[in-house]
């Protein structure tokens, strides 16, 4: 059995559901991600490619949100060969409405429909990704961070599970310069043959963004037994710094003062509003701002936050969060449980 055939059968589960208990609500099922992408990564195990990624699936209902439809689905993953299934559900007409964000470039130029209207893209706005805000591109830096904290702080016995999560900090940290530059595909194969082309990457750090992509694309062409996780983590660090300063120098040369980074970070107009609406509301998106924040404070400060930052990260995380933190140790497990989705 090859390992698209291992695809095609968690897939086929997805579908036998939509057609069986939710054919009148459904649109269309958007299969994104690397999987979408053709690119999903397998590694072989005992002469058996396994899937290695999670499935991100993209629901278009008629109406609206359907929280037993999202639960159904998800419980499929107890079914499936791989470890997540990312469920999202958006309803046709807010597909249908403008929007210049990552992901929607993403759906429109590399996903796959696997159930209903195979030509339903057509009703979706095309922009070129120039028009793609600075905020998606912090996103995108911000999405993969945290395998950097991980590695340090909570680092696993799987040396491929260590080495996978450093490669995606690598890869996004680069990609989202590679967005920022106009230059941005959403091939993940794409961006790495284009690796020699670029010019404000140096010889030693294309090497490291290779290995990052193979790690990510084809684990089972490498020898983990021959990588020094240390090595591969201290150059991973030093790579991805420079790139988030240069997407801020890209962006606005004033931000190459952390300081004013981190005011800009807080006090946009639109962010400003949405904290206040989530200070009357469930206050999680203040929350996941402040983890976002304490992540890269502690990232940029070499793993480490001086005892005047810390009580200040601290006070305002125990604000928010209503826990207690003793220690940075402490807090940092907690900043990252979060961040993973483990709590």
């Amino acid at each position: 059995m090859n390992y698209f055939n291992r695809i095609e059968e968690d897939l086929n589960l997805v579908i036998a559901l939509a057609s069986e208990k939710y054919k009148q609500e459904i649109q269309s099922i958007f299969l994104e991600g690397s999987y979408g992408r053709g690119e999903g990564a397998f590694l072989l195990k005992d002469k058996i490619y396994y899937p290695i990624n999670d499935y991100d699936i993209l629901i278009v209902t008629k109406k609206s949100w359907d929280n037993q439809m999202y639960l159904d689905f998800k419980k499929l993953v107890k079914k499936m060969k791989v470890p997540r299934l990312d469920i999202s559900i958006l309803a046709f007409d807010k597909l249908k409405k403008k929007k210049y964000t990552l992901a929607r470039y993403d759906l429109i130029m590399n996903s796959k429909i696997i159930y209903g209207d195979k030509n339903f893209l057509d009703v979706v706005v095309k922009f070129d990704q120039s028009k793609i805000p600075f905020r998606e591109k912090e996103q995108l830096f911000f999405s993969r961070l945290i395998g950097l904290l991980l590695f340090k702080y909570n680092r696993s016995l799987d040396k491929h599970y260590n080495l996978q999560q450093l490669s995606k900090s690598v890869v996004s940290a680069y990609e989202s310069n590679l967005l920022q530059n106009n230059i941005y595909s959403s091939s993940y194969k794409s961006n790495r043959d284009n690796i020699d082309n670029i010019n404000f990457i140096s010889i030693g750090d294309k090497d490291l963004l290779k290995q990052a992509y193979c790690i990510k694309l084809e684990p089972s062409l490498i020898d983990f037994e021959k990588i020094n996780e240390d090595i591969f983590f201290d150059k991973s660090s030093i790579f991805v710094r420079e790139q988030f300063y240069k997407l801020l120098k890209e962006h606005n040369r004033i931000f190459e003062s952390v300081f004013w980074y981190n005011l800009y970070f807080w006090i946009r107009p639109r962010r400003i509003i949405q904290i206040l609406i989530s200070f009357i509301t469930d206050k999680k998106y203040i929350k996941d701002l402040m983890l976002i924040s304490v992540q890269l404070k502690i990232f940029l400060n070499q793993f480490e936050l001086e005892e005047k930052e810390f009580r200040s990260v601290k006070k305002g995380l125990e604000i928010i969060t209503r826990q207690k933190f003793e220690n940075m140790e402490e807090l940092i497990k907690y900043v990252i449980k979060t961040r993973m989705g483990w709590v």
